[in-house]
């Protein structure tokens, strides 16, 4: 029999060196998506029993009605003999968790999060996670400690096809997955992968003006209702809708708090109310919110500290008597109400997101493209240009990948991807 040589012994072991190389960083990816996975689908299981323990606490007159605690378990390892979680669901997690501190747990991806008695919040801790985050709530001390946002971001962009409905209106990045939701007119919700591959088009339940589209723990999506202006529908993966929360008047904006609540606009009350990821209302944010006119719809950002941003497009009298419109960035304090913050000198197509540094970003319109300008979050004072994207509508959406994404307007679903440089 005729032996290998050296030489044919070393290419085989470069090749399958190479093939190693290559799909070690695959592998990476899917024990890292299901992690992910696996602590997305706890925090909403977790969320949903907190909501119905409340919930049973009202209709038996039990106050407080969220549980003073989710468990009983010893700061450790969460394990069979000592279980996690076991107040609110009805199978404890046994692994894979840790409890580190009173109401404070570490999920799968090394994510931290509290419980809150008084609001019956289970959301990403103010401290700790790092970047990243699951079910859309990101963690703004940890993604400033990684990207540096005082910097311009690299602009990239990729386009799917379109139907022949071609406005598209808002975009989200699902944090469970490398896929985006899409809302465009006609009341299509559109969810592809990075690759352009459709997940799912759903149009029953959308507004057909457009919405504010954001995620729920579970990667559905939640967007303003057509069949009832009062409506907040639920869309899962598969394009399946659902009513997830109804306010009984007319919904104008709908945005992710980052205590990992949701904030409704009513337009009807003109109030700004917080309901929990379950769909449970929690109170009042904000009364006396002025509404303008134009669009349906208002696009919302918020600061930690619940600080609301308001993109409004209004009707006003110009010096010849021509009825005109205007942009108009309201801002408030909680527990308080709305008033004008700033008024820029370019049309702003209605997005605006809070960066983790604090800034302001503001996406406004300028002779057939779209200049994203920063502001002062505090003084409304311009920081400067961050980037010019090709025909966005005005969209902005900030990821938990520490990402911003922007939409734009063509015949195509055109995603533009703002990335800031990691900090040195």
């Amino acid at each position: 029999m005729k032996a290998f040589t050296l030489i044919e012994i070393i290419i085989v072991m470069l090749v399958i060196g190479i093939i190693g190389i290559t799909a070690a960083p695959k592998l990476l990816d899917i024990a890292r998506d299901a992690r992910i996975k696996n602590e997305n689908s706890a925090v909403g299981n977790i969320r949903t029993g907190i909501d119905l323990v409340q919930l049973d606490n009202r209709t038996r007159n039990i106050s407080p009605a969220y549980p003073a605690h989710i468990d009983s378990a010893n700061t450790a390892p969460a394990s069979i003999s000592n279980p996690l979680f076991g107040n609110v669901l009805r199978v404890p997690i046994t692994n894979a968790w840790e409890k580190t501190a009173t109401d404070r747990y570490k999920g799968p991806t090394g994510s931290e999060y509290e419980y809150d008695p008084a609001t019956g919040s289970f959301a990403m801790a103010a401290a700790g996670g790092g970047a990243g985050g699951v079910g859309g709530y990101y963690d703004f001390n940890g993604l400033n400690s990684q990207f540096n946002y005082g910097a311009n971001p690299t602009v990239t962009a990729f386009s799917f096809p379109v139907p022949a409905w071609n406005l598209q209106m808002s975009v989200v990045r699902f944090s469970d997955s490398d896929e985006f939701g899409v809302v465009s007119t006609g009341g299509y919700l559109l969810r592809y992968k990075r690759d352009g591959t459709v997940v799912s088009t759903s149009k029953s339940g959308i507004t057909a003006v457009g919405s504010p589209v954001i995620e729920t723990p579970d990667g559905s999506a939640l967007v303003i209702g057509s069949n009832s202006p009062g409506q907040l529908v639920k869309l899962d993966r598969d394009g399946h809708d659902s009513v997830f929360y109804n306010t009984g008047g007319s919904i104008r904006s709908v945005a992710r708090m980052p205590n990992g609540n949701i904030a409704v606009f009513d337009n009807a009350t003109n109030t700004i109310s917080e309901i929990s990821p379950g769909g449970n209302f929690i109170g009042n944010l904000y009364s006396n919110v002025v509404s303008g006119g134009g669009f349906k719809t208002s696009y919302m950002t918020f600061k930690p500290d619940n600080t609301v941003y308001i993109a409004n497009e209004e009707h006003y009298t110009a010096p010849n008597g021509q009825i005109r419109n205007q942009n108009v960035i309201y801002k408030g304090t909680p527990g308080g109400s709305t008033t004008p913050f700033i008024i820029p000198t370019l049309m702003v197509d209605g997005g605006l997101t809070i960066l983790p540094n604090g800034d302001l970003l503001v996406s406004t319109y300028q002779s057939g493209s779209n200049v994203i300008k920063r502001y002062d979050a505090e003084t409304g004072a311009v920081k400067g240009d961050v980037a010019s994207v090709t025909w966005p509508y005005g969209a902005l959406s900030m990821s938990p990948n520490g990402k911003v994404y922007t939409l734009g307007v063509a015949n195509r679903v055109r995603i533009q991807e703002l990335s800031f440089p990691e900090n040195q």
